[in-house]
């Protein structure tokens, strides 16, 4: 049987007889990226950023959140979600030698839902494949402070994950 796929560069690829091999190849790669949807990263490394804002302040529940920026980046790893708003914060509170993913949620919960409830990942208008298109993801850059910004945690969650979160009385959520 013929697979005919097309490449990121927009190229036409055949394949004969491989489509099995290729589509375990695919989905073993596609898993691999989605376990690393929050991570400890190299802050500075992954997809091109656009949109790109400077520092700013949001008051959150009594609380200021001093950000680096803000943009958008391209999540290629999740064809169903491509955009993702993400938020840069220096973490002082934060244990970056025993963080953990539900450590990581709970220090960035506040800016996901801050960034949900007031519309801030929509504020980019961004267009792909001539279609006008919103992040379906907002995620956190958790920088650890004394490193000038090189090294964090980031983590993300879908628009939809974020507001069943933000209906979750605070003693209860993750």
């Amino acid at each position: 049987m013929d697979v005919l796929a097309k490449s990121m560069s927009g190229q036409q690829l055949r394949c004969n007889g491989l489509e099995d091999k290729f589509e375990y190849t695919v989905k073993a790669v596609l898993t691999a990226l989605l376990l690393l949807t929050s991570c400890r990263v190299d802050v500075k490394s992954g997809p091109p950023r656009f949109a790109l804002t400077g520092p700013e302040n949001w008051a959150i529940g009594g609380r200021q959140y001093s950000l680096q920026a803000t943009y958008i980046m391209s999540r290629i790893d999740l064809p169903d979600s491509p955009l993702q708003f993400t938020v840069e914060y220096t973490c002082e509170q934060c244990a970056f030698a025993r963080m953990t993913d539900d450590a990581a949620m709970k220090a960035a919960l506040p800016i996901m839902t801050y960034a949900y409830k007031n519309g801030l990942y929509k504020r980019s208008h961004v267009t792909l494949n001539g279609a006008p298109t919103e992040p379906r993801l907002i995620g956190v850059v958790l920088v650890e402070p004394g490193t000038r910004g090189q090294k964090g945690y980031r983590i993300a969650r879908s628009i939809g994950e974020i507001e069943a979160l933000s209906h979750v009385p605070e003693s209860c959520s993750a």
